[in-house]
């Protein structure tokens, strides 16, 4: 990577972030390690990722979601044949190819279509736009004789609280405790009991 640290001169990790004491005490546990990869690429200006794994996607949408950071992933499916063939061509040729290969990859705003892409990488889509589009593509897709897919239906919901049956108010009259749970066929309540499983 010394080519690119030369033209990047500010390209930081934890380990050049921190000290070896510093980081001493986090070695012996891979998921601190991770944490702290969170921590340093969280509010970095463009963060470049090696691979599309769980960490890299839910980095790459806390940026998205926190206000927009550039966030560049690598189209290995397309880079790793380039790469492959790298000495059969001149490094415009390659140069050129990279550039090509990644277009939607570099972390604009708006490089995926809306409802395309998993929510951890894109919450953009699912939680802060507006859903008359989706309302509209809800609408396109009617039966004939008038009822919505399930899909549909489920995109229509999206946005809203999962908790929604929790927050629903009971009926009049309704209670949340169910009368003669604690009674035996004997008709004999047994108070120790109530007190041992009640809130």
């Amino acid at each position: 990577l010394a080519p690119l640290k030369a033209l990047f001169p500010n390209c930081h990790s934890k380990e050049t972030l921190a000290s070896k004491e510093e980081l001493e005490p986090f070695l012996p546990f891979s998921s601190r390690m991770t944490a702290l990869d969170f921590v340093v690429c969280g509010p970095s200006n463009v963060f470049v990722t090696n691979n599309n794994g769980n960490m890299a996607r839910m980095l790459a949408g806390q940026r998205r979601y926190f206000g927009h950071k550039r966030t560049i992933r690598p189209n290995t499916r397309k880079l790793n044949s380039l790469f492959l063939n790298r000495t059969s061509m001149s490094w415009d040729k390659f140069a050129s190819e990279v550039q090509t290969f990644q277009k939607g990859f570099m972390g604009e705003p708006n490089e995926v279509d809306p409802g395309r892409g998993g929510f951890y990488e894109y919450p953009l889509d699912c939680i802060c736009q507006k859903t008359k589009g989706r309302a509209e593509h809800a609408i396109d897709h009617l039966s004939k004789d008038g009822t919505v897919t399930m899909e549909n239906h489920l995109t229509d919901r999206e946005g809203r609280d999962l908790d929604f049956v929790e927050r629903t108010p009971l009926p009049t009259g309704s209670s949340n405790e169910t009368e003669s749970d604690y009674s035996h066929g004997n008709g004999l309540d047994i108070p120790q009991m109530d007190d041992m499983i009640s809130d």
